[in-house]
Formats: structure tokens, C-alpha cells, sequence
């Protein structure tokens, strides 16, 4: 399943594919921001639209795989709650989310322009 933000004018800002990896859990595969609209805040938007998909679905925890050496993107996940939940040794570590913990310590990242969220089967 796709989840994606879309501007007002339907202009795509940022994807991820999620997929159930078991009962109460969720995978994330690869969260991309298009270039032109990073450091604007929407990665932490769509980590909130899979937060939401999660929680009305049932779901309890999110993980996500990530290069050890990507710091950026384990910087984001790290402050939107993640936390390593199983260091590799191929460079891949896998990061995960408590939904519960998520839910206590979310933060406000929405943004003064309405942001439409699509969930693509």
C-alpha cells in the first residue's frame, strides 16, 4: 500500500510503501520526499499519516530497515520516536516504532497550507 501527501494542487510531496509484516506490525519501505520539498518539514507529516493508517488498523509497531551510514534519515526517524531495534552487520540496522510511545510524545509538525493525504491500495 501506497500512502503519499499531496498539495492542494494534487502535486505529490512525499511517499512511502507500507506493508503488514505481522499481526500488529507494519513495515515501512522506503519513505521518499520529492528534492524540491525536503527540509520543509514533510517527512515528519507522512510519518504522522502512517502513525494514523497504523493506529485505525490495529497496528502496535512500525519498523523500517536503514543504512547504518545514512545519517539524515536516521537523524529524522530517530527524532519522529524510532529507535534501533536490531544493529546488522551488512550496514543495514532496523529501526522501530511504538505507536503507544509515538502517541504520548507526538509532536505538531502541521504546516500552514492544507496537505491531502492518499492511501493507494
Amino acid at each position: 500500500m501506497t500512502i503519499k501527501l499531496l498539495d492542494p494542487r494534487g502535486r505529490e510531496l512525499a511517499s512511502t510503501t507500507v506493508v503488514a509484516s505481522g499481526p500488529n506490525r507494519l513495515f515501512l519501505a522506503g519513505l521518499e520526499v520529492n528534492k524540491q520539498y525536503r527540509n520543509q518539514g514533510y517527512g515528519y507529516k507522512l510519518i504522522e499519516a502512517v502513525v494514523d493508517y497504523a493506529t485505525a488498523s490495529g497496528y502496535a509497531l512500525i519498523d523500517l530497515n536503514i543504512e547504518a551510514d545514512n545519517t539524515v534519515a536516521r537523524w529524522m526517524y530517530g527524532r519522529s520516536g524510532f529507535k534501533d531495534a536490531l544493529v546488522g552487520t551488512n550496514g543495514v540496522s532496523r529501526m522501530r516504532l511504538r505507536i503507544r510511545e509515538y502517541m504520548r510524545r507526538k509532536g505538531n509538525y502541521n504546516k500552514d497550507e492544507p496537505i491531502r493525504v492518499v492511501i493507494e491500495q
